[in-house]
């Protein structure tokens, strides 16, 4: 009789001790899903950021090679003048 109790008893135990890990496994991969997701918006972030920040450059060129040639011929006024 005492040896069932016993047999029951740890068998409890291992049951409680087996739950408890599954918990904090279901809540490590939760926490895991949240950085990762997390992750995944830091990048998008950067390379949105990275994008536009050549769509600047591009149309900054774009704008002083439209402008510089007219001030390249006054330029050349001026110095023929002097």
């Amino acid at each position: 009789m005492i040896v069932i109790v016993v047999v029951v008893a740890v068998v409890v135990v291992v049951v409680v001790v087996v739950v408890v890990v599954v918990v904090a496994v279901v809540v490590a991969v939760v926490c895991c899903c949240r950085q990762g997701r997390a992750a995944l918006v830091t990048s998008f972030g950067v390379f949105k950021y990275m994008a536009l920040y050549s769509i600047v450059q591009f149309v900054s060129v774009l704008i002083l090679y439209t402008v510089i040639p007219t001030l390249l011929s006054h330029l050349f006024i001026c110095l023929f003048i002097i």
